[in-house]
C-alpha cells in the first residue's frame, strides 16, 4: 500500500519568475501581433527571445532544486 506524503514541494523562487515570464511572453505574443505596426519577423524574434528567457530561468531554477536536494 502506498501512502501519500504531505510534504511542500518547494519549487524555488526562480521557477515561479519563469512561469510569470512564460505568461508574459504568451500576453506579449497576443498584443504585438494585434496592437503594433512592428513587422511580423520582429514580433517573432521579440516573442521567440521572450519564451527562451522564460525556459532557460525555468531550467535554471530546476537545476538548482536538485542540486540542493542531492546536498540533503
Amino acid at each position: 500500500m502506498i501512502l501519500p506524503r504531505n510534504r511542500k514541494k518547494n519549487v524555488g523562487p526562480l521557477f515561479f519568475i519563469g512561469i510569470a515570464l512564460m505568461s508574459a511572453a504568451s500576453l506579449g505574443r497576443l498584443f504585438l501581433s494585434r496592437g503594433t505596426h512592428i513587422g511580423a519577423t520582429s514580433v517573432d524574434g521579440i516573442i521567440g527571445f521572450a519564451f527562451g528567457l522564460a525556459i532557460g530561468v525555468m531550467l535554471v531554477g530546476l537545476v538548482r532544486l536538485s542540486r540542493r536536494a542531492n546536498r540533503c
